[in-house]
């Protein structure tokens, strides 16, 4: 994935990315082009500033957010970070940071007895112990709709795990906006859930109500990490 000034055309900025779901794994797939290459000055100093939170790219010129978008989203290890320059003339880069960040989960499920202490004595803890951020609905705060902080959390975590137990209209939407941006799902369910056809496919980690059902529960997410954050 690029992000930055100038571009392989005509623009001023671009968000690019190579391969991926919608150039079949070929060729470059231009996610943001905007302004005119012309305006870009020789002598003159840029601040350029990218931040990659989940699978959303922000890009800034001097402050400015000019340009977002949704990636691929990442899985595994922390990735390479480098800065690219092609120019006929001298390019200088000063001041280059590069600043990591935590890897966070979204959880998705019912609230309430039960449910809760899944997500505080399972879930939680879990995370806690792979220093996985990690946020639940109920959790986020601010104003505006709902439904917008569930889709920019989804976005920009790196994983979501989702207790799909009762069958709960708003979990599986938000089960199923996940995976259409590619998200890795740790699918969550109590021992004798009946699932819907639509994710009878997938595999699900099943739990009981127990003492031996919570350790079963912690190694089977702890399983799944080890697969999502190392591979």
């Amino acid at each position: 994935m690029t992000a930055g000034l100038g571009s392989e055309s005509w623009a001023m900025f671009e968000i690019r990315e190579y391969g991926g779901p919608r150039t079949a794994g070929r060729g470059w797939w231009d996610h943001r082009l905007a302004g005119d290459r012309a305006n870009l000055k020789p002598d003159r100093a840029y601040r350029v500033e990218v931040q990659l939170r989940g699978a959303l790219v922000t890009l800034h010129i001097d402050g400015v957010a000019v340009g977002t978008a949704e990636v691929t989203s990442p899985m595994g290890r922390p990735r390479q970070v480098g800065v690219l320059c092609k120019a006929d003339h001298l390019i200088t880069i000063r001041n280059l940071v590069v600043e990591g960040a935590k890897p966070k989960a979204f959880v998705v499920m019912q609230f309430g007895a039960g449910y809760d202490e899944v997500y505080e004595d399972g879930v939680k803890e879990v995370c806690k112990s792979y220093e996985v951020n990690v946020l639940r609905a109920d959790e986020v705060s601010g104003p505006g709709l709902i439904i917008s902080d569930i889709v920019r959390e989804i976005a920009t975590s790196q994983l979501i795990i989702a207790d799909i137990t009762p069958t709960n209209a708003n979990v599986y939407f938000e089960v199923g906006y996940a995976l259409a941006l590619g998200k890795p799902t740790i699918l969550l369910a109590q021992k004798g859930t009946a699932l819907p056809f639509d994710v009878a496919g997938f595999r699900v980690l099943f739990y009981e109500d127990t003492i031996g059902g919570k350790k079963k529960l912690e190694d089977g997410i702890r399983r799944h990490l080890d697969a999502i954050l190392t591979g």
